[in-house]
């Protein structure tokens, strides 16, 4: 999609005005030089300095639904296992002695618990296609 501006070039010997995202640095910093296109010389500024890059995540819809799908919760789940996290870590520092009073099975159920709920809250499912 084209932002509306456009720059005039010298290509093949030829002057054409062409859509600026077209255009390369090099003629983008060539336009902001020329008198004809002055006006221009802001908005080819702003366009031509350094901006961070972009990381653009593409999915062909449908066939690519459930990878869509996880990575559009990415940020669910990362905090899901951070809560989980900080949940050990609370009763290894205040839990007088949970883990050695209850059973490996008990400790797996509480993590299991807290596994089912962060995903109830969240809206995840684990066992998601």
């Amino acid at each position: 999609m084209s932002s509306g501006i456009f720059i005039s070039v010298t290509r093949d010997d030829e002057m054409r005005l062409i859509p600026i995202e077209t255009a390369t640095t090099d003629e983008r910093l060539t336009a902001m030089k020329g008198k004809d296109n002055m006006w221009l010389s802001s908005c080819v500024d702003i366009l031509c300095k350094a901006m961070p890059p972009k990381g653009v995540l593409e999915f062909n819809l449908p066939e690519q639904k459930s990878e869509f799908k996880r990575a559009s919760q990415a940020l669910d789940w990362y905090l899901l296992v951070w809560n989980i996290h900080q949940e050990i870590e609370k009763k290894l520092k205040w839990g007088e002695d949970f883990f050695k009073e209850n059973s490996s099975k008990e400790v797996a159920d509480w993590v299991m618990d807290l596994i089912i709920d962060g995903c109830n809250i969240r809206n995840l499912n684990l066992f998601d296609e």
